[in-house]
């Protein structure tokens, strides 16, 4: 992983980050963490009671899905083909950002406040 070029956009009460992944060389930043101060439970994984989430966000996924119509019934569900991560480069800038994620939730500033990682996992690597 390389070393990031990060942007900290900040006012009293919102702070973001923005990062480059390493499939980027635009001058815009690919990457968003986004920082929750509750739990955010995923499938298979309870949601522990107290606990903070470091989620990775892409800014300007290059994978586009689809939405069709089923039939000419406006009652009928749409068909829906998110698409999500088919181009490479998006799946390689979110490996990068759940990377940056895990290594600033390690980060001795998150110490008082982290017990353990618990999704993906301390075991799990990337």
């Amino acid at each position: 992983m390389r070393d990031r070029h990060l942007k900290i956009h900040e006012d009293r009460d919102n702070l973001q980050l923005y990062a480059h992944s390493a499939n980027t060389n635009d001058v815009a930043s690919d990457l968003q963490p986004v920082f929750l101060h509750i739990p955010y439970p995923t499938d298979g994984c309870p949601a522990p009671e107290n606990a903070y989430t470091i989620a990775t966000g892409l800014v300007a996924p290059k994978s586009r899905g689809t939405l069709r119509l089923h039939s000419s019934d406006p009652a009928d569900p749409v068909l829906a083909d998110p698409n999500i991560l088919a181009e490479r480069g998006d799946l390689e800038a979110m490996v990068d950002a759940l990377e940056m994620c895990r290594a600033i939730g390690a980060s001795v500033t998150f110490h008082q406040w982290r017990k353990a990682e618990v999704m993906p996992g301390p075991g799990v690597l990337c």
